[in-house]
């Protein structure tokens, strides 16, 4: 793929802060920011990465404000709006719940593919209010993508509807991370790629809104 005449990708931070890499809490999202930059850096351009992408919403007034976080927010002139929901620990689902067991033994229940959604969704509606990001609202197309950087996905597990492999990266593919962003953004947008009229100006918004 040439890389000439396109701009070098901006990742936000430019570099995690110490207290992020040394939280537990963090650990996975420092192994997929660390694997995203690597990755991206050799084969893409155009991209802006951004790490705990926060949202806060009313929905009417005298409601109390609601609060949300994406652990990463991706986007690209062509590939889209990709939003990503990170769980680590041994991810599983049994009887209609999804959850992660830590490296004590602790499971905890988790519900990522519903949080993806909800924070694509809260960040389309705060982009649509946007006047740069007029020309109709298209959130039910913001990409959602979902990563299990510590476990795998059993092939002859029985998953939920809302699950698909094609918006599902897991530890064995987390060498292959830009394969996941693409077929991701290809699942939510098509071969056609992200047809929305601010996809030009993709970049420079999320510099606005973020850097």
């Amino acid at each position: 793929m040439g890389l000439s005449g396109l701009q070098a990708n901006i990742f936000i931070p430019n570099e995690l802060p110490r207290r992020i890499r040394e939280s537990s809490k963090h650990r996975a999202e420092v192994l997929v920011y660390d694997a995203l930059k690597s990755q991206l850096n050799l084969s893409q351009r155009d991209w802006v990465i951004v790490h705990s992408a926060r949202w806060m919403t009313k929905m009417h007034a005298g409601s109390a404000p609601k609060t949300g976080e994406a652990d990463f927010l991706l986007t690209h002139p062509k590939h889209g709006v990709i939003c990503v929901e990170v769980k680590g620990g041994k991810i599983s689902y049994s009887d209609g719940q999804w959850y992660s067991t830590n490296r004590y033994g602790e499971r905890f229940e988790i519900d990522p593919f519903n949080q993806v959604e909800r924070n694509a969704y809260e960040l389309a509606r705060k982009f649509d209010k946007m006047k740069r990001w007029s020309g109709g609202s298209d959130r039910d197309k913001y990409a959602q993508w979902v990563i299990f950087p510590d476990s795998t996905s059993p092939a002859n597990a029985i998953y939920p509807p809302e699950y698909d492999s094609q918006m599902v990266t897991d530890q064995l593919a987390m060498d292959k991370l830009v394969e996941g962003l693409l077929e991701a953004s290809s699942f939510w947008y098509g071969e056609d790629g992200w047809q929305h009229p601010a996809a030009p100006h993709a970049r420079g918004l999320l510099l606005d809104l973020f850097e």
